[in-house]
């Protein structure tokens, strides 16, 4: 779907290029006034999320017929997606690519992605966060439109989705997968979860002497000198 900016008529492919046009050539930092302009629609949006709600909910079917798909033809899907025909056993599914989700209920993808970020030295913990955040919904993004376009494939095809149990099991996955960094979203969520799989090892603190310093008294409201300890933090290996 081509979505043309309403301030400089630049076209865009698609929702995401279309959001970070707005926000990055024109600097539209939320919140703000934000025009759809999706086949000429005037409403407007505070956030680009609810802007994109908005486009996948009211400009759904433009949005699915731009798609590679709209070429498949009704006889042609028929005879690729026999729905009589599709097995189970039919599917060939490479081990490998299955994701890795633990005990916890943690993709081993997403944790590793989170571990590189946060030991990266040249990033601080806002950034770390920016990037989650942003990563969770572009996969989002994308889950979302691939199962858009697998239901409006399997209508065209004449399949019915609800007599397959094993796209219902594809539809759940979509969803499931939607929030890839489920149970370590957070900085207390992901230490909780290292300490639990003993891949996080405590800092112990040693002191190395003492020093003065000036504090402020609460009894009395005033300042005055005390000693405190000089302490660093040593991770055993």
């Amino acid at each position: 779907m081509v979505l043309s900016c309403y301030l400089c008529t630049k076209e865009c492919n698609g929702i995401e290029e279309y959001t970070q046009h707005l926000h990055n050539v024109h600097v539209l930092t939320e919140p703000c006034t934000i025009l759809c302009n999706a086949d000429g629609c005037r409403r407007t949006f505070c956030t680009y999320n609810s802007l994109r709600r908005h486009i996948r909910k009211q400009h759904a079917e433009n949005l699915l017929l731009s798609s590679s798909f709209t070429s498949i033809s009704m006889q042609d899907s028929a005879s690729v997606c026999d729905s009589e025909t599709i097995t189970h056993s039919s599917v060939q599914v490479n081990a490998d690519a299955v994701p890795n989700v633990d005990e916890f209920r943690v993709s081993q993808a997403a944790l590793k992605f989170l571990l590189a970020l946060v030991s990266s030295n040249s990033l601080p913990l806002s950034n770390v966060n920016f990037i989650r955040n942003s990563t969770q919904e572009l996969i989002k993004e994308i889950l979302s439109f691939l199962k858009c376009k697998l239901l409006k494939t399997m209508e065209i095809a004449g399949m019915d989705v609800n007599n397959l149990s094993m796209f219902q099991d594809l539809l759940a996955d979509f969803d499931g997968w939607a929030s890839p960094f489920s149970g370590i979203s957070s900085e207390q969520q992901l230490l909780s979860y290292l300490k639990k799989q003993g891949l996080y090892q405590e800092p112990e603190a040693n002191v190395i002497g003492r020093r003065w310093e000036v504090k402020r008294d609460k009894g009395t409201s005033k300042h005055r000198q005390v000693e405190v300890d000089d302490i660093f933090y040593y991770v055993p290996t």
